[in-house]
Order: C-alpha cells, then sequence, then structure tokens
C-alpha cells in the first residue's frame, strides 16, 4: 500500500470522529463539485462524474457532520480543460445565442444538470474562436451552479473571463434549487417575477459598460409570468493586436406560446422596450448593435410577425448557411418526450440597420451533442402536471401550461423518477452563431421621418380610449363607440410595435359625451344615490361590462346631475375602460364629480387564494361632488366561505364630506357596503347582521357629532318585503331608517322587465301588473342617533339607454377578456337596454339643522327589535 493510500485510510478512521477530511490527490485547480453534496444520493463512485460529463477526481468519506454519513462515500468532479482557439480579427465578430433549456426544477425535471455541464465544453471544442455568447432559459446558472461549477466558473476557467449579471437576478424571489438536505418546501409564493430571467451575456473580451430593462408587458397568467424576463446590455471592448473595436450586444427572451394572440402583442411590446433599452446608451452610430436569443418568433410564419419585429427594432437578418432549417426541431431533437413534425426557426443573431452594419454576415443553426447518450430523468415525483391545458385568451391556440415539480435533481435510475431518457442533445433549442464582418462596415440605413401616430386630429381633453389597445378587435369604424356609449374623436394608424400592425383596418379614439352637471341643491340638502353596477371581471364571465358601465356616468347625470354622492357596489374592474384611461374616477372628474374614496378592500388583494388572501377588491367606493375631508374603511370578518363573496374583501367605506353652496356649509357622513349574498341556508342571514354590525362600528369609531347627519347606502342583500325581521334587526343595528319609499318601481332587483335579469317564462311576469315582481335590496338609510332629516325619500331609478345596444352575455368564458357579440367565442348575444342587473337608489334628504337635535322615535317593529337585541345581550351576559 502506498504512503499516500495509508494516509488516507488514517484520515479516514480520523474523519469518522471528527468530520470530512480530503487526501492531497482531492486538490484541484479546476471548478469542482462535490456530488453528495449536490444531489439526492450518498453511494457515489467515479462512475458519478461521467453521468454529467464532468471528470473524476477522487473519493472521500463524509464525517459525522454529513446527512450521508455511513452511507457511502462522496465524489469530487471537476471541470474537463479546454482551450480556446485564436482570437479573430478585432473586426470581426462571432455571437452565439443559446436557449439552454435550464428551467429551475421547481418547475420539471429535463436533466438540467447533466446536460448543462457538458454544454460549455461542446461550445469550445467547435467553436474556440467565438466571441460572445448569449445565454437564455439560464435560470440555475448552468451545471452545479450552488456547489462550485456553474456556466461562469467553467467560462472564466476556458479563458473567457467577462460576464453580466443574469437579468433580473436582483429581484428575484426564489431560490435557483433546493438543497437535498433542504427537501422540499411546504409552499411556494404565487407571485410575478419570483425568478430571474434566465438571459446573461459571456465575452471573451471586457465588458466595460452593462445594462437591463425588465419587460412590463407580458402575458400576466402565464409561465413566463413568474420570471423576471427582460434584455440585457453589454458594451464590449475587442482588442486584438493594435486594433479595438466596440461592439454593444443586447441578449433577451421573449413572450412565449400564446401565438395569435396575447403572446404576439407582448413580444411586440418586449421588442420595443428592448430597442428603447438600446436607444437610452447613447451609442454611436459608428458602432454596431447587435440583438440576440430566443424571439419566440418564426421566421417562417404566415402573419409578418417576423417582419413586424425587424420593423420594432430596425434591425436586419443575416443570411442564412448551413444544414438545418431550425432552432426549435420538433423531429430530431432527442430530449422532446412527444416529438412531432417539422419545427421553427425562434432563436437569432441580428444587427441594428441604425447603425454600421457588416459588408458580410450569416447565421447558422447548431446543434450541440454529446457524442456518447447519457441518461437523465425527464419526469419525477413529487408531481403536479395537467392532462389537458386549459384554454385561455384569444387566438387559435390559447394555453397555459404550467408543469409543477417542486424539488431538486433525481437520478434516472431512482424510484422518485417516473421517466428516464438516454439524450445525445444537449438542450430543446439549438443554438445559432452569427457570425459578422465589420472590416468595411455599411453606413446605416436613413428611415423616412414619419408623421406622429396619432396626429393632431386626435387631441381632446375628454377621457378616452383606443378600442385597438383596448379590445380584441383591429378594423374599426364609427360603430364602435357607439357599441360603448361613446363618441368618435379620430381613427389612426397602428404603431409597428402594436399587435394590430400586421392586421387590416385602423385604430379608433371613443371619448365620453361632454355633458354638465345640474346646479347643486342647498347645502340642507343632500342627495346620495347606491348603484350595484354588475361590474364583475371577465375573469368570471361576460355581462357587456365595457358597454353597460361606459354609458352608466351618461345616463346618471343627465338625468340626476344634482346628485351629491354616488356609492357604488360591485365596480370591482374601475367601470367603462379604467387601464385606458376612462375609468369611472377618470369620467367623473371630467364632469366635475372630483372626489372619491379608494375602492374597499383593494389594499388587501393578493395572488394567494382565501382566506389566505382576497383575489378581489371589495367593488365597493364613494364617490362625490364635494371634498371629502376624510375616509375609511372595514373589510369584513364575518363572511360565509367558501362562497363566491369570500374571493372579495367585502367591506364598507366610510367617508366625510363637506357641503358648501352659497357660502354655508354643511358635513355628511356617507357609508357604503355590500352585504354578504345569498347563502341562507349556511348563515347568510347571521353574516350579513354581523357584517351590519361591523359597518356600524366603523361609523362609531368617527365619532361623528349627534348634531351632522349619517347615511348608509348599498347592497343589503336583504328583500325589505320578504326578509322583514331580518331587514328590522339589521336597522337596529344600525341605528337607521329607511325612507318613504317614491316613484313608481317597487323594487331593485327586477326579474321580470329587467331585460338583463328577466325571466320571459316567469309566470309572475305579466306586462299588465301594477306590481313588479322583484326584491328590493338596496337602499340609502338615515341614522336616527344623528341629525335627522325634515324630510327624507328614496327611489328605485331605472337606468337604460336608448337606442338598445347588443352585448355579449356569455355565462363562463374563463379569462376570456372582453368579447364583441359579434365573435365566435360568445355563445349568447344579447340586446338590451338596461345598465346594470340591479336598479340605483336615490336617497333624497332635508334637513333644517335646527340647535336641537330631534328626539329619535323608532317604529314600534324598530322599538320591539331594540328590546329583544337588548334582551338577548343581557340573558347572554348573566348565563355565560
Amino acid at each position: 500500500m502506498g504512503v499516500i493510500n495509508r494516509f488516507c485510510v488514517f484520515l479516514a478512521v480520523f474523519v469518522s470522529f471528527h468530520g470530512a477530511a480530503l487526501c492531497d490527490d482531492c486538490d484541484v485547480n479546476e471548478p469542482y463539485v462535490d456530488l453528495g453534496d449536490a444531489t439526492a444520493e450518498c453511494n457515489l463512485t467515479a462512475s458519478y462524474c461521467d453521468m454529467f460529463g464532468l471528470e473524476y477526481v477522487c473519493t472521500f468519506d463524509y464525517g459525522n457532520r454529513h446527512d450521508c454519513n455511513g452511507k457511502g462515500m462522496n465524489v469530487r468532479c471537476k471541470s474537463p480543460q479546454k482551450v480556446l482557439l485564436p482570437e479573430t480579427p478585432a473586426d470581426k465578430l462571432k455571437v452565439l445565442a443559446y436557449n439552454v433549456w435550464e428551467l429551475s426544477y421547481t418547475y420539471y425535471q429535463n436533466g438540467q444538470h447533466e446536460r448543462t455541464c457538458r454544454i460549455p465544453q461542446q461550445i469550445f471544442d467547435r467553436y474556440g474562436d467565438v466571441d460572445v455568447i448569449v445565454f437564455n432559459e439560464a435560470f440555475m446558472g448552468g451545471c452545479f451552479a450552488y456547489h462550485g461549477i456553474s456556466f461562469r466558473d467553467m467560462l472564466q476557467q476556458y479563458g473567457f473571463e467577462y460576464h453580466t449579471k443574469t437579468v433580473g437576478e436582483d429581484s428575484a424571489l426564489l431560490p435557483i434549487e433546493f438543497p437535498p438536505q433542504i427537501g422540499i418546501p411546504p409552499s411556494l409564493p404565487d407571485v410575478e417575477g419570483a425568478e430571474n430571467g434566465g438571459v446573461f451575456i459571456a465575452s471573451r473580451w471586457p465588458i466595460v459598460a452593462e445594462a437591463e430593462t425588465i419587460y412590463e408587458n407580458k402575458v400576466t397568467l402565464s409561465a413566463d409570468a413568474l420570471s423576471n424576463k427582460g434584455a440585457k446590455y453589454a458594451k464590449i471592448e475587442k482588442r486584438v493586436g493594435n486594433e479595438t473595436r466596440f461592439y454593444h450586444i443586447l441578449g433577451t427572451h421573449l413572450q412565449a406560446g400564446y401565438q395569435g394572440g396575447l403572446g404576439d402583442e407582448a413580444r411586440a411590446y418586449q421588442s420595443k422596450e428592448m430597442q428603447m433599452l438600446m436607444k437610452e446608451q447613447n451609442i454611436p452610430s459608428d458602432e454596431p448593435v447587435i440583438y440576440a436569443g430566443d424571439l419566440n418568433t418564426d421566421m417562417y410564419g404566415t402573419e409578418g410577425r417576423w417582419e413586424q419585429m425587424l420593423e420594432i427594432l430596425e434591425a436586419r437578418m443575416p443570411d442564412i448557411v448551413g444544414d438545418l432549417n431550425y432552432t426549435s426541431d420538433y423531429e430530431n431533437n432527442d430530449v422532446r418526450i412527444n416529438p412531432g413534425v417539422g419545427g421553427t426557426w425562434i432563436d437569432y443573431v441580428i444587427y441594428s440597420d441604425q447603425h454600421v452594419m457588416p459588408n458580410n454576415s450569416s447565421q447558422e443553426s447548431i446543434k450541440f451533442v454529446d457524442e456518447s447518450p447519457f441518461e437523465v430523468c425527464m419526469r419525477a415525483l413529487p408531481i403536479q402536471r395537467r392532462d389537458e391545458p386549459l384554454p385561455i385568451g384569444p387566438g387559435p391556440n390559447p394555453i397555459i401550461e404550467i408543469p409543477i415539480e417542486l424539488g431538486q435533481h433525481h437520478y434516472p435510475y431512482q424510484d422518485s423518477c417516473l421517466l428516464a431518457m438516454n439524450i445525445t442533445d444537449l438542450a430543446d433549442h439549438y443554438a445559432v452563431l452569427g457570425v459578422f464582418d465589420f472590416s468595411q462596415p455599411i453606413q446605416p440605413v436613413e428611415r423616412p421621418t414619419e408623421e406622429p401616430i396619432p396626429g393632431p386630429e386626435c387631441e381632446d381633453d375628454r377621457p378616452q380610449v383606443w378600442l385597438g389597445y383596448a379590445t380584441s378587435e383591429c378594423n374599426f369604424s364609427s360603430a364602435y363607440c357607439d357599441m360603448f356609449g361613446l363618441e368618435e374623436v379620430c381613427t389612426a394608424d397602428y404603431k409597428t410595435w402594436d399587435f394590430c400592425y400586421v392586421k387590416p383596418g385602423r385604430n379608433i379614439l371613443c371619448a365620453v359625451p361632454k355633458l354638465s352637471l345640474s346646479d347643486p341643491t342647498p347645502a340642507s340638502t343632500f342627495k346620495v344615490l347606491a348603484y350595484n353596477v354588475y361590474e364583475l371581471r371577465y375573469l368570471y364571465y361576460q355581462s357587456g361590462q365595457h358597454e353597460r358601465t361606459c354609458r352608466i356616468l351618461t345616463q346618471i347625470f343627465t338625468r340626476h346631475g344634482d346628485v351629491d354622492a354616488i356609492i357604488f357596489n360591485e365596480a370591482f374592474m374601475g367601470g367603462c375602460f379604467p387601464n385606458e384611461g376612462a375609468s369611472f374616477r377618470d369620467i367623473m372628474k371630467y364632469y366635475g364629480f372630483e372626489y372619491f374614496t379608494g375602492t374597499v378592500g383593494e389594499d388587501q388583494m393578493g395572488l394567494l387564494p382565501p382566506p389566505v388572501f382576497p383575489v378581489e377588491n371589495g367593488g365597493v367606493f364613494i364617490a362625490s361632488r364635494w371634498p371629502i375631508v376624510h375616509w375609511d374603511e372595514t373589510v369584513y370578518e364575518s363572511k360565509i366561505a367558501p362562497s363566491d363573496d369570500s374571493m372579495a374583501a367585502k367591506g364598507a367605506i366610510y367617508a366625510e364630506i363637506e357641503k358648501t353652496v352659497d357660502g354655508e356649509t354643511r358635513k355628511y357622513h356617507v357609508l357604503g357596503t355590500h352585504l354578504q349574498a345569498g347563502d341562507t341556508d349556511r348563515g347568510g342571514d347571521q353574516a350579513r347582521l354581523n357584517q351590519t354590525i361591523e359597518m356600524h362600528n366603523l361609523m362609531l369609531k368617527q365619532d361623528v357629532p349627534s348634531d351632522e347627519a349619517v347615511i348608509y347606502g348599498g347592497d343589503l342583500n336583504t328583500d325589505l318585503y320578504t326578509d322583514v325581521v331580518q331587514i328590522e334587526e339589521m336597522l337596529a343595528a344600525l341605528e337607521a331608517v329607511t325612507p318613504d319609499i317614491v316613484g313608481s318601481i317597487n323594487c331593485t332587483s327586477d326579474k321580470c322587465f329587467n331585460d338583463i335579469n328577466k325571466n320571459e317564462y316567469d309566470p309572475d311576469c305579466n306586462e299588465n301588473r301594477d306590481w313588479l315582481p322583484g326584491s328590493w335590496i338596496d337602499y340609502v338609510l338615515y341614522s336616527y342617533s344623528h341629525l335627522l332629516p325634515s324630510k327624507s325619500s328614496q327611489e328605485s331609478i331605472k337606468y337604460v339607454d336608448d337606442p338598445k345596444f347588443t352585448v355579449c352575455m356569455d355565462d363562463i368564458k374563463l379569462l376570456a377578456g372582453h368579447l364583441y357579440p359579434y365573435a365566435d367565442r360568445c355563445a349568447n348575444p344579447s340586446t338590451i337596454s338596461d345598465l346594470s342587473d340591479h336598479y340605483a337608489v336615490l336617497g333624497v334628504f332635508e334637513y333644517s339643522f335646527s340647535s336641537t337635535v330631534p328626539i329619535p322615535s323608532p317604529s314600534p317593529k324598530l322599538r320591539f327589535s331594540f328590546v329583544l337585541l337588548y334582551v338577548t345581550a343581557v340573558l347572554s351576559i348573566l348565563f355565560s
């Protein structure tokens, strides 16, 4: 036995009592990994290094502090040495773009470690004179980035010393891999931007500047939303001999999937964001700019999306050389679990035509393989994978499929591996090699100065919406503004980066009608409108949301232009086109109705399901013609869960309003709410009563003086006619009174003559009836513990538009977004005139503001309710 081996035996005995110690033959200068620390296996031999394309260094004992102690030997593997080829001249540049398919083990197994440890070796074996590499989907950093061998380690070992950060790494939330000692975490935050963007740039030459942008535009409910996708910029100084050239490289990975719909739109906008990043660098026109990466846009596509992208980037594509016609090969790439037919060319290295251009250039698809097949695990437990994709969004292939396998690397022979495969390909994409010769550079192209889009004819100060951006149509006429009760301002061509740019037609700008508020009532009169506007999100179903809510304020202010405050219910999206500059708040502010509370519960919205976080705000806010000097809210603790209501942060909103007319100022305290819907059999009545008490407590918290008026309003989901006991209990809890009902309509939820709600087959629905079958569940009430009105009333108001208009009224179109009634996906177009499934309630209150507050005189029923509540409370105390 040699001296070194005898010494190692001694060390092994020593280690068993103390901890791991290594022989001299384990010392290496190259990047290395100890597989027993990096993978879920303890009994390791030299052959394990071969599995990852690495070289064996030594085996050694774990030591008594290691989880694997007594279960075998650890093994050390190192990165093989490679030598770069001599450099090319400074006026030549070779750029490799490679999507290495290194998604985190958080998602699934695809042989990440085994493949990516081989990638740098293969690159430099075949293209040792490459200057720049743009990596895509290098989410974990390559090879064993957590344990001593990363792409950057290997590249530096080979003399490729310079690299940028990974785009988005500074704001990523998730670890790139869960070590086997930690195991699978019990849960992960389901948030956008949870991991880095997977893109970084490596260079043989110094990187003298870098920058990045994280894309704002993305398909929100897609796998891409989990990462900080963006563009990375690097300024590279290539110096060979006495000649120095600067090259400007931008690497990216654009939105995946959703061809023909949301994905095309996101990719176009992301391309524009990348070009804006380039322009921010103020690059001289005599220095080349090169874009590289997976652009997820097929060169062979027929819709013109690739040509659109080149126009957005103001770029040109080099000639394609070589034998391969695809970068994503469905037939001949053996990492694909389900091979297909044909392929696509979606990875590129292209150059800007607004900077000096190469006199000669080419790009070639490169298939990196290992000559000897190697086995990897391609699917493992734990696993949660959809058998059928969930269709969402517009377009012919609107799918979302996010397979989830929370964990770490699995060996192909382990029982936890469900699918083992022998492969040779090193990624699901082929790389693209761009070769550029700038020895006789071609001058930039002078593009004609375009007229601004839109032009001056589109200038208008009214709240407005470009329908080509807000809806799923591209070719518009004036009739489209009419569909939403809006007025045409102008039409315009689409911008280069717009989704509709490659479609026939023009965009159209629509604005709200002009109107003026009526003269206000005296300061001693207060008019409050409570309106459930039935604006549930398109997340749930189609109900003509945009078409109806864009008309609502026009009708309110045309018919009741002297209203003082409006309590909105079910305004979950914000009304009309809130993301495009035409929300309820935008429109009301334009009309002079300038003051608002927040929407109840909007700060509690989350991405985790109830009861952790509601996924929806409460839909209630208060708008006022007069200053709101203070507002507050409560989100209800009482609710029926699970239920539809538990998805929303239902609650009550409070506003202290200061009305000044002709030098007289009065304060009014308004509370709006939307109580628990339905679920009577599961305790709904009690939940509504408890919520009423919570709203009353919100009022008490404000310390409202007794000589100032308190008004409650909203959808109480309790019928005045059939839920007599329940409404009396609510009124008692609020210390409130129902004003007299006036007007010709005796319900707020009408099942016969509201053309959104109506059931024409209901025998109760008779055109000649004086009484409208339905329920009165929306109210405007006043507190009798505060200043009492000398006169009060409430009236059911049926807001309609004339002429009627057509909308899509489908029950459920999950995540569809707005659908036009003529769309193929709309199964139920309906022509309507009603603007909501509820009627509004207008409360009118006149106050004398005498020096003495009238003594309240509740009705006999209310007095009985008070006594009943009081006795119940006393008994509960006596017998508790």
